[in-house]
This record gives C-alpha cells, structure tokens and sequence, in this order.
C-alpha cells in the first residue's frame, strides 16, 4: 500500500476520534468533591434524606466498599446519580436478567442486609428516591448464629399497605458451609440472581464457591408477578426498577463486585464494555498512560498506549454516568507530557517481531503498532513498508468493520439519487447505519473503508434531498422570507420547511422542528422581487388538517406586515399570532392563543395597546378544541370577519366547541400602529411557525398541516372568473346555434372572451391549469363558427360601404366610422378571417375622398353657373371659372364621371366668353323672376340685392347698349313684387296680433256663469268691432275669428240652460207645495197644477226638474185615498167646487209663467241652432 493510503486510513481513524473527542469536551465536568460519604467514582447516591449515614468508595480493583453506619428506614443507598426533581439519572435495573455479586464483610448478630427494589412517586422537589415507593425487597438476615448463616425473606411493600413478607417455595436458609462447625458467610461472594419466568420473578442467591463448600446452603424463591403492587399511577415495573441498599440494624459493611443486567451492560458497550466497573476505554487508557509515564515503560507499553489512546479519544462522554464521567475527567487530565518523543525513543521495540511477510498473532498489538504509526509517519518512514504489511493483514480480517461497509454499500446504493420522497425513510436508514457504525470499536471504524464516502453522502445527496423535501417548488406558499443585498450582491434567506400542493387542491405543509422556520402564503423571491398572496384582516376564512405533530407541539399562523417576521421578544414588524398548542387542555386537544408578533407580547400584558375581554389565561388564551376523537385530522376553520366594533377572530373544529373573541377597532389600531402611519390590514402577509417564543415543543419531528382552503380576495376573484368563463361556455353555445349574429352579440362574446383573457393573466399555476383544462373543453368547432359569422357581419357591413357617390360620400363617411369603431371589438383569431379588410377600408376610404372633391366641384359648379355674368362681375367670374376649372381637371375620370353638371359648367365657359353686355343685363332681368318666382322672408334681402345689381349693371351700359335692353322696365314690376310681399308681411303681422288678442280673451270663458256672463257679452262685442276694422288681407291671414263665435255660442247655451233650469225649478216649487196627502178637492187640484206644469215642459226641462217621484208618489197615495172613501159624498160638493176654483186660478197663473219659460227656452235654442 502506498503511503497515502496508509495516511489516508489515519486520517480517518483520527477524524473519527477526534470529533467525538470534541464533544467529549463540550461537557460538563463533574467535581471531584464528594456530595456526601459517596465517592465521586462510585454510581451510587444516599440522598438528603440520609445523608452521611452511607459511605462507597471504589478499591483498585474496581469493586465497591459500602458501609452503613445506622440501619432501618433512614438509612437508603441508591444506585444512581442525584439531580434534584428529576429521575433522569436513576440507573434502572431490568429484573429480565439481573446479577448482583456482592459480599457481607460485618453485620450485626440478627441484623440483616436489605436489598429493595421498585418504582417511585417524586416527594416534592426531591430525587424521586426520596419519596415512596413500592416493589419488592431480598432481606438477608442473620440467624444469630456468629455470622455464620442467614434467614433470607422476600417481602412486597406498596403505597397503601406497608411491608408484606411472602411466604417462598425452597430452602429458606442461606449458609455458605453447613459442616459443623460451620464457616463465617463474612467476605464469601454471593450472587443475587433475578430473572424472569412465565408469570413470577426467580429470585436465587449462590455462593461463589472455592470447590471447599460443598454443603453449602443457596436459596431459591418464586415472586409470582401479581403479587407485585400496582397501587395508583406508580406500579411497579421490574423491567425498569430501581435499585436500593439497606439495613435493618445498626449498620453493615459490605463490598459490591458487580451489577449485571441487559440496561447497565448496554450502557457499557458504548465505552467498549465494563472493566474493573469502569468503562472499559477510560480504565485501560489510564492504566496504559501511567505505564508509558513510568519510568521503565516498554515499546509494548507504547503499543498499548496508543491503542487505547484511540480508544478513549472516541468516547463521546456527554451520556456517562457521574461516576465514569468522573473517572473520564481524571484520565484526560493525566499529564502526557513527553509521550510522543518516549514512544519514539522506543520504536525499535514497537516494531520488533514485524517483518514485511510476519503474520498478525495480536490484534491487539498490532493495532497498537499501527496507530502509533500513524501518528508519526512523517518520522517512521522507514517502518512504512511494514506499516502497510500490518494495514494490510488487518484489513483481511473482520474487526466488525465488513457487516458495517456492507451496510454502507446497500444504503448508498439505495439513496444514490436525490429523491424527495425518500428523505424520511433514508435519514432512519442513516440512524440505522451510523448505530452499527457507533458500535464498532476506534480501530474497526477506521477500517471501514466506505465510511469517507457516507459523509460525502450526508454532506450533498442529504443535503439536496432535505432542499427537496421541504421545497415549496408548485405550491403557493415559499420558504423563503428575506432578502438582504451587500456590495451589490442579493441574498435569499429561506429555511427548511416544505409545502406540497395535492392534487385535490389542498396544501401540506411541512414544518422542520426549528423555531426560526417558517412558510410564507406567497411567491419565491426572485432579484429582490416577491409576492405576499395578501390577506385581509377584516375577511378572512381558512380550513386546514393537523396531520402530525408532537403531543405538546406548538405552532402559530401569523397575519403580519412583513413575511420575516415571527412572535419573537425581539421582532419589530407589527402582526398578530395565532397559536395552537397542542395536548395544552389534556390529551388530542389544542389551546387557542394570541400574541401580538411585534415583542412577541400577549394582549392585555402590553401597555401600548387596549385590553381585550375573553381571554383565559395571562398566555393569550382564548379558548380550546376539543372533541372526543382528538384534533388531529379534524377540520379546524379559522374566520375573521368584521363587525361594527371591531374583527371577530373564531376558530372552531369539527366536534368542538368554538374559540371566539373580538379584537376591538382600538386595539387593532394600535396593534397595526407605526411611526411611518399605520399598517393596512386589508394586506397583510400570512405565515405558518412552529413553536411558541423560542421553544419549540416539538420533540425534533416535523409538524404536518394539510391547508384545505384559503378564502381571501383572490380565491373571490377566481370564483368570479370561473363563474364568467361559465357565462361565457354558455353564450358560445347559444351563438354557436344561430345562422348570422348581430353587432351587439359579436361585441358581447368577444367582450367575455377579453374579459377573461385578462384575467387568465392573474392566475395563479393551478387555476390557470384548470381554465385551460375547461378552454378546452370548449368546441372548437362552435368557436370557429361564430368566429365566421363576426366576419360574415363585417364583410356585410363593407358591402354597404360600397357605391360612394358624390350625393352619399358624407353618409358613407359615417357608416365607415361606425365599420372602424365596431371593427376595434374583433378578435385576433377573426381578423385572420379578414386580412384584406383593411384593403377593403382604404379603398373606400379613397372613394370617400375622391366622391368629397367631385362633390365640391359640383356644388360650386352649380354656385357659379347660377351668377349671371354683368358688367361689373365678369372679370371675377372669369376667374372663378377658371379656378374651379383647374379643380374640375384635377378630379380622377373615376370621379369626374360623377360631376353631373359637367356640360352646365362647359357652357358657362362658353356663356362668358361670348360675353354681350347688354344682352347680359337683359338675360339678368329675365333671370330675377325665374330665381325668385316667389318672394318671401328667406330670400327677400337677396332678391333686393339681386335687382339693385341688375339696376347698377344697367347704369353702367352706354346709352346706346340701354336702347338694346327691351324689358327694364321689368325691374318696376320686380320691386312692386317685393313691395307685395312687404305689404303681405304687414298684414300678416296686424292678423296675428288679432289672433292672439281672441286667443286670449276667448280663453277667459273656459265656463259661462251668471258672474262672467256680461263680461263675455262685452269681450265678443269688442273683438267683432276690431274684426270689422281690419282689412280683407289682414281678415284671410286671421286664423283664430272663429274662436268668437264659438264663445257667442256658449253664452246662448248658458242663456237657455238659465231658463229651462227656472222652469223646472217652479214645477219643483208646485211638487213642493202640494202637502200631506188628504181626501179633499184642494189636494187634488195641487197634484194636477203640478203635473200640468211638469207635461208642459220641453224634454230639456224635465231632465233638470228633482221632485217628479215626489209627484208621482202623491198621485199614487191619493188615488188610494179615494177608493177608501167611495160612498162619502154629501155637504163636500159645494167645497169642493169652491176648492177647484181656486185652484184653477192658481194653475192658470203658474202654467203661464212655465209656458213663457218654456217658449222663452225654445225660442233661445233655436237661435243657438241658427248661428
């Protein structure tokens, strides 16, 4: 082997104890100074309940003096270390398999030895060896026989019933030689030997025998395991008892060679055995120190030396009992001063007897030798071809070092690829691999030759599956939560807490037993950027699962204003804490608690913010989930809603009671209160954290929390999408179903559509993974098709743009308008369907402004031919006509075909270049009537302005071009036209005044009463005289005469309703005076006069007369009156002649006062009917 294998190989044996030399460093050094008479090397304690009265000390070869200076229940020795209010450090015996070799050196005549063993209750702050127990006890008391022999008794003791002793099965007696005379048991070893049957506990003492005790009692008994006590919450365990030595008289001397049993002997394998009651390392390490520090050391003292220096550098001390802890101390402070340069002055005799071919017969040697050199290679380099002869030779051989590179091999193979589902089953197979490994001696695990390879195995492929196993890779949450940037350089803090979307949707989280983890609800950071998925304080609502966690753990949901912070003492980012502590009301239950995450305060303990009522405690509790089955897996909800004081924070799980209490308007405002103004709650940073403070409670396992649902702003916003895309799916179906769609419909869907484009954009992975999945469910076929039928409107929409003329241009101008402002609503994949739209638009566009020119051309075409051409006007229309002439040549022939006046305009040239002034002005005289055949308001000015220019180009003529013009005096007879016109005006004017005088006037008499009557009499007079002056034009333009009559009109039907009504009134009057009804011809000649009068009145009057059923009524009763009286006659003649006469007269007066009204009426009504 070369020698950088060999250095190699030293290097991993030295690194290997080197560390756990390190941590052996690292702990506490126990005093050198005893508590009490126990020796500070002895495992045993007597406690401050019997202190000084027990005193060990450990002899040279390794067994314990014990000696007890007073005896009964005061007087205890335990097995084990004494820290106050724990039992951590009790040295348990497992009763499976216990030995105990011991031997009485002095007992009292009929005293006794008690060795007890059980379970206690802790007294106080005591040890619990000081407080009660209960178990069982081996007394072995003398028979008062000189010392010669004992009478053992096996006894129960419990809480509640004091010391049973137990009647046992065998040889009651314990006699080391029966012979007469018998020999002293003083300073003869015994073994108490304890072990388990099927159903009881064997409890045998032998005498170690010398071959000369042949007659020698042992003692046997059968403790069967249910007469053990189990009284209260302390039962005695024998698998894990404790262990205590007593004395029932007034003191005993004992030595104790040994305790054996599965517990201690385990404990001693991890310092290479027990050797001397010492572990094993530290005794043969001291004793080979003080041999290489003696004066006549050897080169096998140095081999020893240095093998077990080895040894002992690997111890790792922190879990040792007092007692070989301190005999570690001891040995490590032994001076070595001068070792290395002895052992060199030596290494003749080190490597005597090795040759490069020499077998290994001592292992144990020539690990020695090889360690050494190892240690100074650099120095032994000519034992470097032996050195490796004796690496070689060794490695043949299985130190246990083979089982554990087999393990090492499989486990590497197993985990060579980063998995993330392999981290947890891979760190308990490492705890497996490294538990071999730890077993195997200092020499053997550096001859593990792949052990170099498992480190590198930790230190990456570890590394990179933790970094996968708490990723936060396709979920919305990261572990990342701050980012700090140094000469321009960014860094990313994050921690090892892991988030795992399902495929339902919900969220587990991971979080790492570290209280400084945490998960934040939000993007990754990336170049100093990131994303908090806000969260309102006011409106919140969260379900999640606990699904692992320790039974006392603790975790926290934090609403804060920065994703760093946590509830810690020093935190200086406001927020609130939400904490869950589990097991905190009894077991599977959870406490809910709050605390203000600036300084990590509980409400109402900080005097900065206002107090809150409903808290149950002074740790921020409000409240517990409880419910039969445990919290774990039951959905707890978390809700924050506002109301008018304040937020109500609830928490509450299936089966469970709620947690509810009111964080006030006040104390959020102070809560969420900075120096730079205050914190806005409606967007705070949500964040999972494990522990409460800086404890974690976790017990190094992981706590797992499925998030079901989050329900904030954005999960409002993607249920409004979805139930758009809905909306959507739906009108797709319906247009899909129609042969032609409208504007409005086209609009309509591609408006969805965007609207939905829009918002895909602020998707979040997994919702834009599920509207894809429901886009493509939509037909393709049905898209297609309304996509064609968009652009079937459109074309339809340019082929009315088609056929612009120079009459429509303006009217196309505004279709096309319109086309571009709907054409802005089409969508990408409808205008491929177009592309040569915008052709189509240009061309029109060109038509539009081609047909814009010609009809300019034209309409000043038509301006300019309709001026005729005079004296003073002819050189400007000259040149107006050949401006425009420029403009008519300039028009494309496509629009210039379209200039329909074209010949008129031609002619016109021609008009002026064969100007004649006369002839021009003649033309002009005849032009004025044709132009303004009718004079009237609108051209009235013009028509004036007309003949004054006709009139002033005829001045200019020379006298002889006046002879030529024949008809001016024409121009005469134009101006009375205008002067007709201006007269008609006039009277127009004077009419209309007329009329709105009657309009008014009429108005007054919308009712004709006996109050207005005479004044409306007055008014049509007045209005007829008027009527009568105007003159017969002012009297056709009027309108509103006939208003007059009709009010004549209503004055003669109010005139004859007058009369009528007073006839009818006086026929009332006789109806009204006809009286009770009698007998008598007076009554009768009353009922006649009245119904003479009613027949003589006309249809009208009879409408208006109230009492004829009174009439009728008095006819009726009278003529009954007289069919009762037929008989009656005599003396009643002559009154009732009388009576007619009188009534006749009476009659006669009032029928012609209702026939003067009657005909009064009719006459009135008749002259009504006339007009």
């Amino acid at each position: 082997m070369k020698k950088k294998s060999v250095k190699l190989l030293i290097a991993c044996l030295l690194s290997c104890a080197g560390v756990a030399s390190a941590a052996g460093a690292a702990g506490s050094v126990m005093s050198v100074k005893a508590a009490s008479g126990v020796a500070e090397n002895a495992p045993f304690y007597d406690g401050p309940m019997c202190s000084d009265k027990s005193s060990v000390t450990k002899r040279s070869d390794g067994s314990y003096a014990v000696s007890q200076t007073t005896g009964g229940g005061g007087t205890r020795l335990f097995y084990g270390d004494y820290v106050s209010g724990g039992a951590e450090n009790a040295y348990l015996l497992d009763l499976t398999d216990t030995e105990i070799t011991f031997s009485v050196d002095s007992l009292a005549a009929g005293q006794g030895i008690e060795l007890a063993f059980m379970s206690f209750r802790q007294n106080g702050d005591m040890y619990p060896m000081q407080g009660y127990g209960q178990g069982f006890s081996v007394l072995l008391a003398d028979d008062g026989g000189g010392n010669t022999g004992f009478c053992p008794r096996v006894s129960t003791f419990s809480l509640d019933g004091g010391y049973s002793p137990y009647t046992t099965t065998g040889n009651d007696y314990l006699v080391y030689n029966n012979t007469s005379p018998r020999d002293s048991y003083l300073e003869k070893d015994m073994k108490l030997h304890i072990f388990a049957g099927e159903d009881k506990l064997n409890i045998e003492i032998d005498w170690v025998r010398d071959g000369n005790n042949g007659a020698a009692y042992d003692y046997r008994a059968e403790l069967p395991l249910n007469v053990l006590p189990v009284t209260g919450d302390y039962a005695f365990d024998y698998t894990k008892s404790y262990f205590m030595i007593g004395n029932s008289g007034a003191g005993m001397n004992m030595t104790l060679e040994d305790i054996s049993e599965p517990a201690t002997n385990a404990y001693y394998e991890k310092y290479g055995g027990k050797y001397h009651n010492s572990a094993r390392y530290t005794e043969e390490y001291r004793i080979a120190a003080n041999a290489l520090g003696g004066e006549t050391a050897t080169g096998a003292d140095v081999k020893e030396y240095y093998y077990t220096e080895m040894n002992f550098l690997g111890v790792d001390p922190s879990g040792m009992r007092k007692s070989d802890r301190y005999e570690y101390d001891a040995a490590k402070s032994i001076s070595t001063a001068g070792f290395d340069e002895k052992a060199l002055a030596l290494k003749e005799e080190v490597f005597a007897g090795y040759t490069v071919d020499s077998d290994i017969t001592n292992e144990r040697d020539a690990i020695g030798a090889f360690a050494f050199y190892t240690k100074f290679s650099d120095r032994l380099t000519e034992y470097e071809v032996i050195a490796n002869h004796i690496r070689e030779a060794l490695s043949e051989k299985d130190f246990g070092q083979k089982a554990v590179e087999a393990s090492i091999a499989g486990f590497l193979e197993k985990y060579s690829a980063a998995v993330r589902e392999n981290y947890k089953p891979a760190l308990a197979d490492y705890d497996k691999v490294l538990k071999e490994y730890a077993a195997l001696s200092a020499f053997a695990k550096g001859m593990v030759s792949n052990y170099a390879a498992l480190e590198s195995w930790k230190e990456e492929t570890l590394v990179e599956m933790k970094g996968l196993y708490y990723s936060t890779e396709g979920s919305y949450f990261t572990n990342e939560y701050d980012y700090t940037e140094e000469d321009g350089k960014g860094s990313v803090t994050k921690c090892y807490a892991g988030a795992v979307r399902n495929e339902d949707g919900s969220t587990k989280l991971l979080l790492s037993d570290d209280t400084t983890n945490r998960l934040v609800y939000g993007t990754d950071i990336k170049d100093g950027k990131w994303t908090d998925y806000a969260v309102n304080l006011s409106d919140f609502e969260m379900k999640f699962t606990v699904d692992s966690s320790a039974a006392n753990a603790r975790f926290a949901i934090n609403f804060v204003s920065h994703r760093s912070a946590l509830p810690y003492g020093d935190e200086i980012n406001p927020g609130l804490s939400l904490f869950f502590r589990m097991g905190f009301d009894g077991p599977g239950s959870a406490g809910v608690a709050l605390t203000e995450t600036k300084g990590g305060i509980y409400p109402n303990s900080n005097p900065d913010t206002p107090a809150l009522e409903g808290f149950t405690n002074d740790w921020g509790g409000f409240g517990s989930l409880k419910c039969a089955e445990g919290i774990v897996g039951k959905t707890i909800t978390v809700r924050l809603a506002a109301e008018e004081a304040g937020v109500r924070l609830t928490v509450s799980a299936e089966g469970s009671a709620d947690a509810s209490i009111l964080l006030t308007n006040e104390y959020l405002a102070a809560v969420f209160a900075t120096e730079k103004g205050a914190i806005d709650t409606s967007k705070l940073a949500l964040t999972f954290s494990v522990g409460e403070g800086m404890e974690s409670y976790s017990g190094n396992s992981d706590i797992e929390l499925t998030v079901k649902q989050i329900s904030d702003e954005y999960a409002d916003f993607t249920r409004e999408l979805f139930a758009d895309f809905e909306t959507y799916k739906s009108s797709v179906a319906a247009l899909s179903g129609k042969t032609s769609l409208t504007f409005d419909e086209i609009r309509s869907i591609n408006a969805k559509s965007e609207n939905i484009a829009v918002k895909e954009g602020l998707l979040r992975r997994y919702e834009a993974e599920t509207l894809a999945a429901k886009k493509a469910e939509l037909s393709a076929e049905a898209l297609a098709k309304i996509d064609a039928m968009a652009i079937d409107y459109f074309k339809g929409q340019m082929n009315a743009l088609a056929g612009v003329t120079p009459d429509n241009y303006i009217e196309k101008r505004t279709a096309l308008t319109k086309f571009e402002e709907q054409w802005k609503v089409v969508t990408a994949s409808q205008k491929e369907l177009y592309a040569e739209c915008a052709d189509a638009v240009a061309a029109v566009e060109a038509d539009i402004a081609g047909c814009g020119l010609a009809k300019g051309v034209i309409d000043d075409i038509a301006a300019l031919v309709a001026k005729t051409p005079l004296p003073a006007t002819i050189e400007t229309l000259r040149e107006e006509y050949a401006a425009l002439k420029v403009r008519y040549e300039g028009l494309a022939e496509k629009y210039k075909a379209q200039v329909t006046n074209g010949d008129d305009f031609t002619a016109y040239g021609e008009l002026l270049d064969a100007y004649d002034p006369a002839q021009s002005v003649e033309n002009a005289i005849e032009k004025l009537f044709v132009d303004y055949a009718t004079i009237n308001s609108s051209n009235k000015n013009e028509a004036k302005e007309a003949l004054a220019a006709v009139r002033a180009a005829y001045e200019e003529l020379t006298e002889s071009q006046k002879q030529e013009v024949s008809n001016f005096a024409k121009t005469d007879e134009f101006e009375e036209k205008i002067a007709a016109f201006e007269q008609s005006q006039i009277d127009y004017s004077v009419a209309a005044a007329f009329d709105r005088e009657v309009v008014e006037k009429t108005g007054l008499y919308a009712e004709i009463t006996a109050e207005n009557k005479a004044a409306a009499l007055a008014d049509v007079a007045a209005l007829k005289e008027k009527y009568e002056a105007l003159t017969q034009a002012q009297k056709d333009f009027s309108e509103k005469y006939s208003l007059v009559g009709e009010l004549e009109e209503k004055i003669s039907a109010f005139e004859v309703q007058q009369t009528l009504k007073e006839a009818a009134e006086a026929v009332d009057a006789l109806i009204a005076g006809i009286g009770r009804v009698e007998n008598t011809s007076a009554f009768k000649n009353k009922i006649d006069a009245a119904r003479a009068a009613y027949d003589a009145l006309s249809a009208e009057a009879k409408a208006l007369v109230s009492g004829l059923s009174a009439l009728e009524k008095a006819e009726s009763d009278y003529a009954a009156l007289q069919e009762s009286s037929e008989g009656s006659e005599s003396g009643s003649s002559s009154k009732a002649d009388s009576g007619c006469g009188s009534s006749i007269g009476a009659l006669g007066g009032l029928m012609a006062t209702v026939v003067l009204a009657a005909g009064a009426a009719l006459a009135a009504k008749k002259k009504s009917d006339d007009k």
